[in-house]
């Protein structure tokens, strides 16, 4: 089977992007899909709680309601082996952590996932590693680097709504909101690192001085200082959000709150669902500088089940690469002149890769048969 670079179609697929010419691609792009994994009755990385399993069970009967309601399709899953298999990740176009986290020998596929560009929403104790709790085991790039807060501190209790101060009412996830709202009801976790000082993360959403004290234990509550809710680490396609925790009558194992039952948090991770599963804008994702050929030249071979990309000259480069939908597959960085995407499936159809180094931009436009 032939399968070849053909440059000449780098015309046709920007005619196909920027004129909008196949009316069906166009339409295909606005569905996406969403795989949950979760965990219960003790069964995951992290320690169990009644209340942590209210809020799976619960968000396991919301989302597939709003999936039918916006155009996508939810999915969820106790399987977290599934997270090594590639045929079965990578028709998601975002992974959502409801209660968990993966297992040691699972973590590397995750991380792929997120390094190539894929969507990912982690909630409240997904980003939990209290020391010394062998729940956590060490994983310095979920906890250091993707969610970036670090160890965990402490926790408020019993669980309450709060007033949330918007930090960015421009960004697609909060676009539109009010300066501060009222927030759901959960048990709120805060972290040793100040997120403020992260270049890499966009706070959206934080306690409003309004809305102390956060807690009614006097042992366990938060009556002044910074805490960050929501945010997303822009190196990624992801956002984390601290709730997830359902206030709870533990003796009769009775949820007393329902997390999805508050409007303006169900319009936030709506729009994050939205923004993570939507092809971005063809002004930002398909620009004139992308289609710029400069030296050295980019080399691209075909392998199965993916591609190699080389370029001469050059070790340290980055890669991305969209489908005709716009759609990025696959996102990295080489360091010793080779790029492959792996065992990831890549199939018939016209892709765009781009590659972006200190010594020069290159993209080319590829036909695969």
């Amino acid at each position: 089977m032939n399968r070849k670079p053909e440059f000449a179609k780098l015309i046709s697929l920007f005619l196909f992007v920027f004129l909008g010419i196949d009316s069906t691609v166009q339409a295909a792009a606005a569905k996406f899909k969403v795989i949950a994994f979760w965990s219960v009755d003790g069964k995951g990385q992290q320690p169990d709680d009644k209340a942590h399993d209210s809020y799976s069970h619960e968000s396991n009967v919301f989302f597939p309601k709003l999936g039918a309601q916006n155009n996508f399709t939810y999915d969820s899953t106790q399987d977290w082996t599934k997270l090594n298999d590639s045929a079965f990740l990578y028709q998601y176009q975002i992974v959502m952590f409801l209660d968990d986290f993966p297992a040691p020998n699972q973590q590397a596929a995750v991380r792929k996932y997120i390094e190539r560009g894929g969507g990912f929403i982690a909630f409240h104790i997904c980003a939990y590693n209290y020391p010394g709790d062998t729940h956590a085991p060490a994983w310095p790039w979920y906890f250091d680097t993707l969610f970036a807060g670090g160890q965990f501190v402490n926790n408020t209790w019993l669980p309450v709504s709060t007033k949330l101060k918007v930090e960015d009412t421009t960004d697609p996830v909060t676009k539109g909101f009010p300066k501060v709202y009222t927030s759901e009801v959960s048990e709120w976790y805060s972290w040793k690192n100040d997120l403020r000082k992260n270049p890499n993360i966009k706070i959206l959403c934080s306690v409003d001085p309004s809305g102390f004290p956060v807690g009614t234990d006097p042992a366990q509550s938060w009556t002044s200082g910074y805490y960050p809710i929501v945010w997303t680490n822009t190196k990624y396609r992801m956002l984390y959000c601290n709730s997830g925790h359902n206030d709870m009558n533990y003796s009769t194992n009775t949820a007393l709150s329902l997390t999805w039952s508050n409007a303006q948090h169900i319009k936030l991770i709506l729009n994050t669902l939205e923004w993570l599963g939507s092809p971005p804008s063809t002004s930002t994702k398909f620009s004139g500088e992308m289609f710029m050929q400069r030296k050295p030249e980019m080399q691209i071979h075909f392998e199965n089940p993916g591609l190699s990309i080389y370029r001469s000259g050059i070790n340290d480069f980055g890669i991305s690469i969209w489908d005709l939908r716009g759609n990025l597959i696959s996102q990295g960085r080489s360091s010793n002149g080779n790029y492959s995407t792996g065992d990831l499936q890549i199939g018939k159809g016209f892709y765009l890769i781009q590659s972006k180094s200190s010594q020069g931009n290159e993209s080319k436009a590829v036909s695969i048969h």
